[in-house]
C-alpha cells in the first residue's frame, strides 16, 4: 500500500500539469510556460478595455475551428531563445500525443479587431493556421515573428496581404520597418489632386492662348503704326504678353500630364498587396479533417 500511493501521486501530477485547456474569455489573464501546452478548445477572446499578457516560452495548441480574437490589448512577450508558439494541436513538435500530421488550415488564426487598443507581439511563431495574423487596424507592432505553413495568408492588414517570407523573422511598424502611409489614404489625396492639377493646367493653357493672341495682335499694331509713342506702347504690351504666354504655357504643360499621371497611378493597386475576398475555415468531423472555402 505504501508503494502504491506515491505511484498514484506521480500520475496525478503529470496529468494535471502537462497541459491546460482554455476557452472563451481570457481578458486580463497572464499566461506563463508553467501551464504548457495551453490547449485552445474553442475560440478565445480579449474584451475591449482589457489586456492579456503572454510570457516567453508559452505554447498554444489550437483545435480545429479555433483562434484568438483580440478586441482589447495583447502583449506577446517572447524572447529569441524562448519564443511564444501558436500552432496546431496536431503539431507533434509541441504535442507528443499527436497522431496526425499537422497541415495548413488546421486552425483559424489570430484576429485583431478594429476596437483593439495596444497589440504588440515579439518573438513568436505562428504555424498551420488558415489566415495567420489578420489585423483590421494599422496600429499593430510585430517584432521578429516567424510564420510557417499557414494556409491562405501569413499576415493581412485591412484585408490586404503583406509580403511575409516563410520561416524568416518578420517585423512590422518597428524602427527596422517604420509604418508607411496607407495606400488608401494616399489614393484619397491623389485622385482630387490629379483632377485639380488637370483643371488648373487646362485653365493656364487657356490663358496662354489668350495672351498668345494678344501678343500677335500687339505685334500687328506695332507694325502698322507710324507713331513713335504707339510703337513703344505696343512693343511693351507685346513683350509682356509673350512673357505671360511662356509662363502659363510651361506651368500648364507640366500640370496637365502630371494630373493625368496621378489619376493613372491612383487606379493601380499596390504591388505588394492584394485584396482578400474569402477566408477558408478548417475543422474536423467524425475524425476526418476537411477544409471549407467560402
Amino acid at each position: 500500500m505504501s508503494k502504491f500511493v506515491p505511484f498514484i501521486t506521480i500520475i496525478f501530477c503529470t496529468t494535471t500539469f502537462s497541459q491546460t485547456t482554455i476557452t472563451g474569455d481570457i481578458s486580463g489573464m497572464t499566461f506563463k510556460p508553467s501551464g504548457n501546452p495551453w490547449i485552445v478548445k474553442e475560440n478565445v477572446f480579449i474584451e475591449d478595455g482589457s489586456k492579456t499578457v503572454i510570457k516567453p516560452g508559452c505554447i498554444f495548441l489550437f483545435k480545429p475551428f479555433t483562434g484568438i480574437i483580440v478586441q482589447g490589448s495583447l502583449e506577446v512577450e517572447g524572447q529569441p531563445e524562448m519564443p511564444v508558439v501558436f500552432t496546431s494541436i496536431n503539431d507533434s513538435l509541441y504535442n507528443e500525443a499527436s497522431t496526425r500530421k499537422p497541415e495548413p488550415f488546421d486552425w483559424n488564426g489570430i484576429t485583431v479587431e478594429k476596437t483593439a487598443e495596444n497589440v504588440k507581439m515579439t518573438d513568436f511563431v505562428l504555424s498551420y493556421s488558415v489566415y495567420g495574423l489578420k489585423s483590421k487596424k494599422d496600429i499593430i507592432l510585430l517584432e521578429r515573428g516567424i510564420f510557417r505553413r499557414n494556409g491562405q495568408f501569413n499576415f493581412t492588414i485591412n484585408e490586404k496581404m503583406q509580403e511575409v517570407e516563410t520561416n524568416v523573422p518578420f517585423s512590422y511598424n518597428t524602427s527596422e520597418n517604420p509604418p508607411q502611409t496607407r495606400p488608401e489614404a494616399l489614393h484619397i489625396l491623389v485622385k482630387p489632386g490629379g483632377i485639380g492639377s488637370i483643371i488648373t493646367g487646362t485653365s493656364l493653357l487657356g490663358v496662354m492662348g489668350y495672351y498668345l493672341y494678344s501678343a500677335s495682335k500687339y505685334n500687328n499694331d506695332y507694325r502698322k503704326s507710324d507713331n513713335k509713342d504707339d510703337i513703344i506702347k505696343y512693343t511693351r504690351k507685346r513683350d509682356d504678353a509673350v512673357q505671360t504666354t511662356l509662363i502659363t504655357g510651361i506651368i500648364g504643360g507640366i500640370l496637365v500630364p502630371a494630373g493625368i499621371g496621378l489619376l493613372i497611378w491612383e487606379q493601380k493597386p499596390p504591388k505588394s498587396q492584394r485584396n482578400v475576398s474569402f477566408y477558408p475555415v478548417a475543422g474536423e468531423c467524425n475524425g476526418f479533417q476537411f477544409v471549407v472555402k467560402f
